[in-house]
């Protein structure tokens, strides 16, 4: 079972990651694809 406190930090910290992580993905993405 996991503490109380750990919960709602992991809950906040999925939305901050995908916001980081997106774009850099598409960045990535963006850049190994030849245009």
């Amino acid at each position: 079972m996991a503490e109380p406190v750990e919960l709602p930090s992991r809950l906040a910290i999925l939305p901050f990651k995908n916001k980081v992580l997106l774009p850099g993905a598409i960045i990535r993405i963006r850049c190994t694809t030849p245009s």
